[in-house]
């Protein structure tokens, strides 16, 4: 906090409309988040929630921004939710190993409703002796995650800017879902980042806008 000035200053030296963009929402990303200090991802429908403040409004506030700066047209809220939903939800399947085991307390984002289909505790993933479970449970949250991918695709296809293209498509790409999918490691080991050579092979093909190929 002790460099907070910088930010300020930053803010301070943009539009209005940059500014009311950033104002707007950061107030309900923090009221959002606030909401669930206390409250469990028990539901799909709460896990929907979270990943809307946390990253779903980063969307619709990026799409803001992109507006603002008369480089876009104003993207639909669905779509630019949808792209971030899709990249909340896949970095939380990647880094369940990471959250389970952290100190002092372990942080849970996968929905009860999904993996209590499988084990009792979600930290029972982990252990090799369900290993089965844990690829099917894995596989559930792949398949919900998936549900965002034609919005994505949508929203993607209609920027006309390179440079935000860039910006939006490479994130996406560096989470490849097939990464993860029927991948056990992840339950039993932190992920091996493979981004780098996602990125390396995307920005080769950026300027065709070949992401629809790499995305699935």
């Amino acid at each position: 906090m002790d460099q907070f000035h910088h930010v300020s200053t930053a803010f301070s030296e943009l539009g209005k409309g940059h500014q009311g963009a950033i104002e707007e929402i950061t107030r309900r990303m923090g009221a959002g988040m606030a909401k669930f200090i206390s409250k469990e991802v028990e539901t799909i429908d709460d896990y929907d929630e979270y990943c809307h403040y946390v990253a779903g409004l980063v969307g619709l506030g990026l799409s803001k921004l992109f507006h603002a700066s008369q480089l876009e047209d104003l993207a639909p809220d669905d779509l630019s939710n949808s792209m971030g939903l899709f990249l909340q939800k896949t970095n939380i399947i990647r880094d369940y190993l990471e959250d389970i085991n952290e100190i002092p307390k372990c942080r849970m984002f996968w929905p009860r409703e999904i993996w209590s289909k499988y084990v009792n505790k979600l930290e029972d993933l982990k252990y090799e002796e369900n290993s089965v479970k844990a690829v099917q449970c894995l596989n559930d949250m792949v398949t919900n995650s998936l549900i965002h991918v034609n919005d994505c695709l949508k929203y993607m296809s209609a920027l006309q800017d390179p440079a935000i293209f860039r910006f939006c498509a490479i994130p996406q790409v560096g989470i490849l879902l097939k990464q993860v999918f029927y991948n056990l490691s992840l339950c039993s080991q932190s992920p091996m980042g493979t981004t780098h050579v996602s990125i390396c092979f995307f920005e080769e093909k950026v300027e065709d806008f070949n992401i629809f190929v790499l995305l699935i």
